[in-house]
């Protein structure tokens, strides 16, 4: 008798040391979770300062252009400010990128960086560190002194020899950092499924200790009945047949499983899957993405199933929301620039297969800064918002239109039947832009410039694609506005 009540003790002890697992690696998942959503926010502030760098790049070299240009003497005060504001921006962020600190994001919200993860990733930064260095001392000296043209042309044409290296120096961290996200956040999720398998067989352990429990079969099951009505994870039991007999507490008050509802009900009717996920048809109409991990028991010579069912809504939602997040402008509601790489290598895939031209136009709005200089922010976004629809009323069901800067659009054009069908789409752009639009009963010009690349004529290499267009459009820029093929490769 002794004996068989220290047994009883011990497999007691057993079972509640089990539970006390099972509940301590329910909640390390939970917290697991919670640390992957945050990584994966730090990741994406990280790679979004990572492509904000370029845009900076370009901002600076175009702002010493006009600060070198006598035609822009009334603007010259604007145009340091601009260049010192922007200088301050891209060298704090490099910093932060290679020590760690803090930064103002495109919200002029500080974030925390933390210095970038690998030896190819610092290598980088150290590389834009230095290229900018000879240049630090000359370009704050020459931004905090008296204006004189010819040094800003001189350092004009410095930060021009420079800002190709800088560019693909930020264009390939911003890669590094999105390879270096997803591998963390691999592990992250490996790591979740260790704790998720140990979780599992926790659970079987304790389902063992039931088993040793044979001569009480009754009192077993009432015991188990018990640990899962306690168990944060919502399950179902069900017989080896799969219906119903009960569903815990915590199924019930997240899926409205109602016991009375579902009993005798083959819970496999309960579960679809589409779209590769799994989903609970709760009785009251809704549906659930889940994740079932099933386990199969026996008790006294029958089979049992304990169905955990994991509401993985969060999760989805979340993901749904970083890439809609990632590749959409907020006020246009276009692709940006996180978007414009995919979409230009499908294009070009298509075009090799279909020998039909493709063209990619750089296009930057001409009048854009004074009208939000004169009128407010508010105007700047009604003129973006007007020019995006503007120009999506004359473009093609195939064409692509991107928003990828302040003020800077990129179209993808496949299908082209050739070079004047090109530069006809071009001229009409560039006529749309010119047209005034009307902002609370002003009648405001914005006008645009548009640098044209095509492939493969121009080049078959994408980011010298993209790069030959951007030079094409500050050339026709300089020109006045109106558009400009770029030169290719050959002719270069």
């Amino acid at each position: 008798m002794l004996s068989h009540k220290r047994h009883a003790y011990k497999n007691r002890v057993n079972l509640l040391v089990a539970v006390v697992i099972f509940l301590l690696l329910d909640g390390a998942m939970f917290a697991l979770n919670f640390a992957i959503t945050l990584h994966v926010d730090e990741q994406s502030s990280a790679i979004n300062l990572a492509g904000r760098q370029r845009m900076l790049t370009q901002r600076i070299g175009k702002s010493l252009l006009q600060l070198s240009d006598e035609n822009y003497q009334l603007e010259w005060s604007f145009h340091r400010t601009t260049a010192a504001d922007s200088y301050a921006l891209f060298t704090s962020t490099l910093s932060a990128f290679n020590t760690g600190g803090r930064v103002l994001d495109a919200e002029l919200q500080e974030v925390v960086l933390h210095p970038v993860p690998n030896g190819q990733a610092q290598a980088l930064v150290q590389d834009a560190l230095d290229l900018i260095k000879p240049l630090s001392g000359q370009l704050t000296t020459a931004l905090a002194g008296a204006h004189d043209s010819s040094t800003y042309r001189q350092l004009a044409k410095q930060w021009s020899e420079v800002s190709e290296d800088l560019l693909a120096d930020m264009n390939t961290l911003v890669v590094l950092l999105e390879e270096y996200s997803g591998l963390q956040t691999q592990r992250l999720r490996v790591i979740q499924g260790l704790l998720f398998l140990i979780a599992t067989g926790n659970f079987f352990y304790i389902v063992l200790i039931f088993r040793r429990q044979h001569r009480a079969a009754e009192r077993t099951i009432v015991a188990l009945e018990s640990v899962l009505t306690n168990v944060s994870t919502p399950m179902l039991i069900a017989d080896g047949r799969g219906r119903v007999l009960q569903a815990n507490m915590a199924a019930q008050s997240r899926f409205e499983l109602e016991s009375e509802l579902c009993v005798g009900v083959n819970w496999h009717t309960l579960v679809d899957r589409r779209d590769g996920v799994d989903h609970l048809a709760a009785p009251g109409g809704r549906s659930y993405p889940i994740q079932l991990d099933i386990q199969e028991l026996e008790f006294d010579m029958e089979r049992f199933q304990i169905i955990s069912l994991f509401d993985i809504s969060h999760y989805i939602e979340r993901e749904a929301e970083l890439s809609q997040i990632a590749q959409r402008d907020p006020l246009t509601g276009l692709l940006n620039r996180r978007a414009l790489q995919d979409h230009l290598e499908l294009e070009i895939s298509r075009s090799k297969r279909s020998k039909a031209p493709m063209a990619l136009m750089f296009i930057d709005l001409d009048n854009f800064k004074e009208i939000n200089d004169e009128h407010g922010h508010e105007a700047g976004d009604a003129a973006l918002v007007h020019i995006t629809r503007s120009l999506s009323r004359h473009i093609r069901e195939s064409d692509v239109l991107m928003r990828v800067g302040g003020d800077e659009f990129v179209l993808i054009a496949p299908d082209h039947q050739g070079l004047s069908s090109i530069e006809a789409q071009a001229s009409k752009l560039v006529e749309v832009m010119q047209r005034p639009f009307d902002y609370n009963g002003t009648s405001l010009n914005l006008g645009g410039s548009i640098g044209v690349a095509i492939y493969p004529a121009t080049t078959e290499d994408p980011q010298q694609l993209i790069a030959l267009a951007d030079g094409a459009m500050y050339k026709a820029k300089q020109k006045g506005s109106g558009y400009l093929l770029a030169q290719s490769e050959e002719s270069a």
